[in-house]
């Protein structure tokens, strides 16, 4: 800090000469004396910059954790998907056959009815 530009600028807002070299005097020293608070300060930002690359390596662990859980739930869901697509795939078929086999008892029903009016009014 410029303390001879500082006390000239406190003397150009009315302060006297004395009192402004005084008070540049007083600033410089606040200033620049206190290297303890600063190294503190630095120490501080390392320790906590350590605390955030934990937290942060933390948080790519459960991210990576949690990413091979879902991809595990959805292989599971996918093969239950499987499963049941060919239960309704054979469920289907049945319906189908059951179908096939009730209209084919009808029409040999029907036939067996129009034979016997053609042989009863014919």
């Amino acid at each position: 800090m410029d303390t001879l530009k500082t006390a000239k600028r406190l003397q150009q807002q009315g302060l006297p000469q004395a009192a402004s070299e005084e008070l540049a005097e007083i600033l410089n020293e606040f200033t620049t004396s206190d290297p303890t608070s600063r190294r503190d300060l630095k120490e501080l930002e390392n320790v906590l910059q350590k605390d955030l690359e934990k937290v942060k390596a933390d948080l790519q662990k459960e991210v990576e954790r949690t990413r091979a859980d879902l991809q595990k739930e959805i292989r599971s869901l996918d093969v239950k998907i499987e499963q049941t697509k060919a239960d309704l795939q054979k469920e289907i078929k049945n319906t189908s056959l059951n179908i096939i086999k009730w209209v084919a008892g009808f029409l040999v029903g029907q036939l067996a009815l129009f034979f016997t009016l053609i042989k009863l009014f014919g």
